[in-house]
């Protein structure tokens, strides 16, 4: 008798989880419904594209939307929510990633797994193609700088028109003034004096960027030499793109830095694509950014598009609206 009753809860457990349907499966696989996360006090949520809060911040963390559902962590475990804010598998796993395709990497009772959406054992193998280009090689560090008595000069070209009319490329060296140089892209490297930062293109004459007094972004000339160097950054986040694991050093994308308490981007050609205006910021991808914009509040920006999209406290006679 006992055996039976073993057997009869086998088949309604494999009844409940078989219950999802096809279609509703291929309906949320479908799902192209776009939120973003967003934080208060350390508990997560999700915005829409104009910046409304449509999930309520009461998740330990999420992911993006991936086909149709997120993994987050609720109460120390990991489930898949939809995109109306609903459970399509409860919170059960030790940890849990985004699906692909088909497939999703779970730890359940400490044993590491794919599962499909039934919560079955994954069968067919998908796999995300990347790019086949690499990016650009930084500049090297010991061709774009020379070292002396604990000091680092940059190396430039410089163009000079002989008696034919045609130019000629030499190179030229700063005085040795600066106390690093770091390597940061294909035209640009990045010398250190004391504890301030400053780009240096290292190819030919560039525009700058420089963030002025008041904030402004400010586009001027520069030619070579110490004066095109400006001292502004107090701190970079440079984070430096890879190809395939063959272990060479490719130039960074987009590198947050800060000025002061604020932290704004710059790409790799040194142009400011943010201002300095957040109190944190972390890169998700080369389009988007992790903000933090007031104490313990976070939300995502398009960095392309100068897009916030969470919505902000408006304020009249220093009062909250």
């Amino acid at each position: 008798m006992f055996k039976n009753h073993i057997f009869l809860l086998g088949i309604i457990t494999t009844l409940l989880i078989g219950c999802i349907s096809q279609k509703e499966i291929d309906r949320i696989i479908k799902d192209r419904t776009i939120l973003y996360p967003y934080s208060e006090n350390n508990k997560w949520g999700f915005t829409n594209q104009i910046g409304e809060l449509v999930i309520p911040c009461v998740y330990d963390t999420v992911n993006f939307f991936h086909y149709g559902l997120s993994a987050v962590k609720f109460n120390g475990e990991y489930g898949y929510l939809k995109t109306d804010g609903t459970w399509f598998i409860k919170p059960q796993f030790d940890y849990a990633e985004n699906f692909d395709t088909n497939c999703a990497n779970v730890i359940n009772n400490g044993n590491e797994k794919r599962i499909n959406r039934r919560q079955r054992k994954c069968k067919k193998n998908t796999f995300i193609m990347g790019g086949c280009i690499p990016p650009n090689e930084c500049a090297k560090k010991e061709i774009s700088s020379a070292y002396q008595n604990g000091k680092y000069a940059v190396i430039y070209n410089i163009f000079l028109k002989d008696k034919n009319g045609s130019f000629q490329k030499l190179k030229d060296t700063s005085d040795y003034v600066f106390d690093d140089v770091i390597e940061f892209s294909n035209r640009h490297i990045i010398v250190r004096k004391g504890k301030k930062y400053g780009l240096f293109e290292i190819h030919g004459l560039t525009k700058v960027d420089i963030v002025s007094e008041k904030n402004e972004i400010v586009e001027i000339d520069l030619v070579h030499g110490l004066d095109s160097i400006h001292l502004q950054y107090d701190e970079l986040k440079i984070v430096y793109q890879n190809f395939a694991n063959d272990g060479k050093k490719y130039e960074a994308s987009q590198t947050p830095f800060k000025i002061g308490t604020k932290w704004g981007i710059i790409s790799n050609f040194g142009k400011i694509l943010i201002p300095p205006k957040y109190l944190k910021i972390k890169m998700y991808n080369w389009t988007l950014a992790e903000v933090e914009f007031d104490d313990n509040k976070k939300g995502y920006i398009d960095i392309w598009k100068k897009k916030e999209f969470f919505k902000r406290k408006t304020t009249s006679n220093n009062r909250a609206c």
